[in-house]
């Protein structure tokens, strides 16, 4: 899904900074209101609170800093340090890379589409992370929102903690998965992870790989242990590869499932999986489509987008870059 419209090719040249140009362009900070492309901004840009930038074929060759309730959308850019988003603002990243770490505090969110970021990305009590076919190259982390990946890869560990839910679809994690105590739980959808893949403690469905009650999903794969323990909703395991062992202890419910293939030794509540029924016990349950699942926070998104735009086109061009 995409939201951006097109952006000028032409940018006014100049720059709005703190202190003197010193050599190499060191300790500059360039302020962005509006729009710009095709440019280079030589030290940290910082998007002030409650305004918007929206970039195309930018360079930032430092750290990058959206404040609160601003808008930072950026496409086809680089960004050579970290990028900062603060309280209730807003990243929309297409095409672009991140160099150093993504950093999410109090954020309204952060949707990034065929891209890439090549530090750890940390997102902290934010309304959500949405990787769209992009690639990680570091650890996720994530804590008190929604982490949705889709398409993605992630070259280290992704946990979650006290989220809204985790979804993980169509995605590779070469490390462990682990989703602790996600008030609407997790789905792990036709997807691999490589490390040991855990749920624990979590308030709704976990459904790992079955096609329904959220489908359609195909087989996913797990190189270690699956883990799933106290959880107090349906828990669902099917159509799932396990290179290790799976336990399951302590679920409100005893998980569902069935066409697993285990390698190690499955255990406690696990030990026999009975198959997944409706609660009349006479037919499987309906599936409801993935899209759904993610309709909401896409329209968040959508909607944040659309407005940074608007704000950006306004203030006209930001007068940046070299």
């Amino acid at each position: 899904m995409r939201w951006r419209t097109a952006l000028s090719t032409t940018a006014a040249v100049g720059l709005i900074s703190m202190g003197a140009a010193l050599p190499a362009h060191a300790g500059l900070t360039t302020y962005c209101q509006g729009t710009a492309a095709d440019v280079t901004v030589p030290g940290d840009l910082v998007v002030r609170a409650d305004q918007a930038c929206d970039l195309s074929g930018v360079t930032v060759t430092g750290n990058v800093t959206v404040r609160a309730g601003a808008n930072l959308l950026a496409e086809d850019s680089t960004f050579e340090g970290r990028l900062r988003v603060q309280d209730n603002a807003y990243l929309d990243a297409k095409g672009s890379t991140i160099a150093g770490n993504l950093v999410l505090r109090s954020a309204y969110g952060a949707y990034v589409e065929d891209g890439a970021v090549d530090g750890r990305t940390n997102a902290q009590e934010s309304g959500f992370l949405y990787s769209l076919d992009s690639e990680h190259s570091a650890r996720v982390v994530a804590a008190s929102g929604e982490t949705y990946l889709d398409g993605s890869v992630v070259r280290g560990s992704v946990t979650t903690t006290d989220e809204h839910l985790t979804d993980v679809y169509d995605s590779w994690i070469t490390g462990d998965l682990s989703v602790t105590g996600a008030a609407e739980g997790g789905l792990l959808c036709t997807s691999e992870v490589d490390g040991d893949l855990s749920y624990t403690g979590n308030g709704g469905l976990v459904q790992i790989s079955a096609s329904a009650p959220v489908g359609p999903c195909g087989v996913s794969y797990v190189g270690g242990d699956v883990a799933l323990v106290d959880n107090t909703a349906d828990v669902i395991i099917s159509n799932t590869i396990v290179r290790g062992d799976l336990r399951c202890d302590e679920n409100d419910t005893a998980p569902t499932g069935e066409d697993n293939r285990v390698r190690g030794t499955s255990e406690g509540q696990c030990a026999e999986l009975a198959p997944t029924a409706d609660t009349s016990g006479r037919a499987r349950i309906a599936p409801q489509q993935v899209d759904d699942r993610r309709e909401g926070v896409l329209e968040k998104a959508g909607a944040r987008t659309a407005e940074g735009e608007r704000e950006a086109a306004a203030a006209g061009s930001a007068g940046i870059g070299d």
